[in-house]
Order: C-alpha cells, then sequence, then structure tokens
C-alpha cells in the first residue's frame, strides 16, 4: 500500500512506509503547538491527536531601528514561523500598532507598545500562530517622581 501522513491540514513532505507499523514521515515547518497526526493505509485512516509539536516562540533580544524617539523596535528570537503567521507583539498588556512579519527570526514592531509607561519593566510577548513566547525585563521605564510641590 501506498502509505501518507499529515500533520494537522498539511501533508508531510514525504512519507516512508517502514513496516506494516511504522511510517516515517518529514512533517511540515509550523508554529502551532500541537496538531493532530492522521496516517492513510490504503483506503483506511488512522488519527492521534496531540501528536505534533512545535516549539513556542523564542524572543531573544529587542533592539531600536529609529533612534530619536520613533517607537520603531526590531524583535530577534527563532520560532517565528517560515511565513506570515498573523504574528502579533505587545508589551505588557499593550499590543504593537502595527506588526510586519520579515522572517523565522526577526518580527518589526511600531506603536505605543515600545513607546513606555509609567510601569517598572514590562516583557514582550510574540505570538505567532496559537503559540507565545515572553522575554521578561525587556523595557524599564522611570517611576514617576515629584519634583516640586506649590502651594497658594
Amino acid at each position: 500500500f501506498t502509505g501518507a501522513a499529515r500533520s494537522g491540514y498539511t501533508a508531510c513532505e514525504t512519507t516512508v512506509w517502514e513496516s506494516d507499523e511504522s511510517i516515517m514521515c518529514m512533517g511540515p515547518a509550523g508554529v502551532s503547538s500541537t496538531l493532530r497526526l492522521a496516517v492513510t493505509a490504503g483506503v483506511t485512516v488512522g488519527s492521534v491527536t496531540e501528536a505534533t509539536t512545535f516549539d513556542v516562540p523564542t524572543v531573544l533580544m529587542v533592539g531600536n531601528l529609529a533612534p530619536g524617539g520613533t517607537n520603531v523596535s526590531l524583535v530577534s528570537g527563532k520560532g517565528f514561523g517560515t511565513q506570515d503567521y498573523t504574528s502579533a507583539v505587545r508589551t505588557g498588556f499593550t499590543a504593537c500598532e502595527a506588526t510586519v512579519w520579515e522572517s523565522d527570526s526577526t518580527i518589526v514592531c511600531s506603536g505605543p507598545a515600545i513607546a513606555g509607561g509609567v510601569s517598572g519593566t514590562l516583557p514582550i510577548v510574540v505570538t505567532s500562530g496559537g503559540s507565545s513566547g515572553t522575554l521578561t525585563d525587556v523595557f524599564s521605564m522611570d517611576v514617576p517622581a515629584i519634583s516640586a510641590l506649590f502651594t497658594s
């Protein structure tokens, strides 16, 4: 029989029939945390849930792309996807105004999420597909301070 397998909705790049109990599948790239695996042998299909896993995105570094007060940052890491899986970036609880996926290791974020606020330190969270990766204590802001008090 000619065996075939797919992970989620995507067919394996190659499928090799090894024995009555084993098929080797070179799986597709992806970003979802877990996927079902389905195997077809002849006209019979068998499946198992949560069989295929992918690593969550990993944020390694954040750098300012445009100095001088602009809010455009380059987010570097890995596992952002081999294509644009509608990636999103946020600092703390505030999303970037615009997120541009560039590669599996680069996303550009612009908007007030990187600009600042009144919190002490903030994490940056990258979501790609259904998985999120976090780098803690990336941004720090000075806590508001009173420098003078005038009374009338």
